[in-house]
């Protein structure tokens, strides 16, 4: 033990405290020359300065960075020696030096030759006895190799960036956590945002729609797991930091670190948005001209069947008004008879429809106030609905006129009325019907059927809104189609007489739909281009006179002429048009007027028959009259139009004003 202790000494003792050197003996012993030597043999340049900030002691290396021999430099300023640039950093540092705070900072020297040199300096304030700041000691190295390759670090780059902004898509790069790392222009300005938004921000929650973000997220964290290799052309949707979508065809690659592990994600991105914007709106325009074509091809059957019925319902009636008119009115036969008229009115009823849906009614063209039209129809269209289905109004006051038929507008607003009455679930629900106006843009119109090529304007609408079912898009394509029907007992023609006399009109519908969430069927009508119209005024009657009657069916043609014999007139008739031109050339001056069937290339006619007399009057007859060839008939000298099928009366009307026009204009 006593071994142990002596070999332990005095330093085994706990709580005794170390001998130490003193600083004084330190320098002392370490002598004043050879701190000296130190000092002048540093690789780091030495500065000591007094409180005014003069030098007072600075070593060689010091000098040599700064290109100044040791006798010029001491005894200036020492801002004489700082870069002009960096005056203002100089004097802040100075300024906690004499506040006691020591510092380590970057700044540069200016050389005798007034080039710059970035040094780092470390600086400890000195003071006097009474602990006031009597200068400052510093240490500067010279660091201007490390920021020449800094600067040659950061025109790299510069470079790539530029390269990178100049790329005309998106380049974006993300670490395995999903944060940006990266992001170019096009890509913020695809984006609409700034790097400042951006960098170091979760990609999928910033950027990727919340209705797939999950699934996108997984793929990624398969790839960084390594299980699962990049998609080389992947196509997704994007939000932007303002909420706008955009489609983005991506190609990605896999980024290692140089020990061959994932990092992370490179991309490039190509915005495609406008490209399938494009080619969705041309899937839509090839859509719409086939549907188109399909439509007038339809109309042209519709109307073609429609004509030749009209001519078979003609016949009939005619002749079940002569028979009616020459039996006693107690007649057993009569009931017979009005049954029989009543048939051929329903099956009139439906080639109007198919007529309206070819658009070839006959249109009786006025400036109408649909608020008003409105209004006069509501006691009919509260008939119309079941009894459990409230009906509502909302008509807009000084309503824009339309050019429109009357007739035909209270069929439109009949069909959708009755057709919303009967969406509603088990009758029950709520129909509102609205007028006003609306300023329609191209792409309100596009959506619109029938609005392809209408111009942007204003529109006035008549709207039809129910809660009833709604439809689903598959069934919203083919409402308008003839003969389609999701009704039992449906004839499918409702919507699509409703389109034709809308189409006739060059207006649309719009229609608005969801299964469950009722519907809303808008008609939209250009304002009429004038404010009103003058009423002809009638003229007295005529009755007898001569009729050339020119009509190529044969059992029509029998039946016009024993109506207008009946009623005392002289009838000319004629199967074809060459017949009847010969006719009126042999007896024009006896012919008070000619009666001709539509579709007998009539425009041709009457400019033959005016030839002969320009004061012809003549009455055209039609199962389908298209706005546009009727008026030309009507410029030609068309004095009235009756369509079929026509009751005997409406036939004499019409050629009776015509005879008491030609009387009017003779006096």
């Amino acid at each position: 033990m006593a071994k142990e202790k002596k070999r332990g000494g005095d330093k085994s003792r706990p709580g005794r405290p170390r001998r130490t050197v003193p600083r004084s003996r330190q320098t002392s012993v370490l002598g004043a020359d050879m701190a000296r030597r130190i000092v002048e043999t540093a690789n780091e340049g030495i500065c000591i300065v007094d409180k005014d900030l003069l030098i007072r002691y600075v070593n060689d290396r010091a000098c040599e960075m700064v290109g100044c021999p040791q006798e010029e430099a001491l005894g200036r300023p020492v801002s004489d020696f700082v870069y002009p640039e960096d005056l203002a950093r100089h004097q802040q540092v100075m300024a906690d030096r004499r506040r006691g705070v020591s510092g380590r900072y970057e700044i540069r020297l200016k050389r005798k030759d007034g080039s710059p040199l970035w040094v780092q300096v470390s600086a400890t304030p000195l003071a006097d006895r009474r602990k006031r700041f009597s200068g400052s000691f510093a240490m500067f190295t010279d660091i201007s190799h490390r920021k020449e390759a800094e600067a040659n670090l950061e025109r790299a780059r510069a470079t790539a960036q530029l390269y990178l902004d100049i790329a005309p898509c998106i380049i974006l790069a993300i670490n395995r956590s999903a944060q940006i790392v990266l992001l170019n222009r096009e890509g913020r300005r695809i984006l609409e945002c700034e790097d400042a938004d951006v960098i170091g921000r979760d990609w999928f929650d910033a950027f990727v729609p919340p209705d797939f973000r999950q699934q996108v997220r997984g793929v990624f964290a398969e790839l960084m797991a390594g299980r699962a290799a990049p998609v080389s052309r992947f196509e997704n949707e994007v939000v932007t930091l303002r909420g706008n979508r955009r489609t983005i065809v991506w190609h990605n690659n896999i980024v290692r670190n140089e020990q061959g592990q994932i990092v992370g994600v490179l991309s490039s991105g190509e915005d495609v948005t406008d490209l399938r914007r494009a080619e969705e709106h041309r899937r839509q325009l090839e859509a719409q001209l086939q549907r188109a074509e399909r439509i007038r091809s339809l109309g042209m059957l519709a109307g073609g069947i429609a004509h030749d019925f009209n001519n078979f319902l003609t016949a009939i009636t005619g002749n079940v008004d002569l028979a009616s008119s020459s039996l006693p009115a107690d007649s057993p036969a009569a009931a017979h008879l009005e049954e029989i008229r009543t048939t051929a009115e329903r099956a009139a009823l439906l080639c109007r429809q198919l007529l309206a849906f070819a658009g070839q009614s006959a249109l009786r063209v006025e400036p109408l106030d649909l608020s008003e039209l409105v209004r006069e129809s509501a006691a009919m269209l509260r008939v119309a609905i079941s009894r459990q289905a409230s009906m509502e109004y909302e008509l807009a006051e000084g309503l824009p006129l339309v050019n429109a038929d009357a007739g035909q507008m209270r069929q439109v607003l009949m069909n959708l009325v009755m057709n919303a009455s009967e969406a509603l679930v088990e009758g029950r629900g709520r129909i509102c019907v609205r007028t006003g106006a609306v300023h329609c843009q191209r792409a309100y119109l596009q959506s619109a059927w029938g609005g392809e090529e209408l111009p942007e304007g204003w529109y006035v609408f008549m709207e039809v809104a129910d809660s009833g079912c709604g439809m689903d898009r598959a069934t919203q394509l083919r409402i308008f189609d003839p003969f389609f029907t999701t009704k039992k007992k449906g004839t499918g023609l409702g919507l699509a007489a409703v389109s034709g006399i809308v189409r006739s009109l060059h207006g649309a519908v719009h229609v608005s739909s969801r299964p469950g969430e009722g519907s809303t069927f808008r008609v939209l009508l250009p304002t009429a281009k004038v404010a009103g119209t003058e009423a002809a005024a009638a003229r007295p009657a005529s009755a007898g006179g001569v009729v050339l009657v020119v009509e190529d069916e044969p059992a029509v043609r029998d039946v016009m002429r024993n109506m207008l014999e009946e009623a005392g007139f002289e009838v000319l008739a004629a199967d074809d048009v060459g017949r009847a031109l010969a006719l009126y050339g042999a007896d024009h001056r006896r012919i008070a007027c000619v009666v001709v069937d539509f579709s007998m290339d009539c425009g041709q006619m009457l400019s033959a028959l005016r030839r002969t007399n320009p004061a012809v009057r003549v009455v055209i007859t039609g199962g389908s009259a298209e706005e546009e060839l009727r008026r030309r008939c009507e410029e030609s000298g068309a004095a009235a139009f009756v369509p079929k099928p026509f009751a005997r009366e409406s036939l004499l009307s019409a050629v009776r004003r015509a005879i008491a026009a030609d009387a009017g204009d003779k006096a």
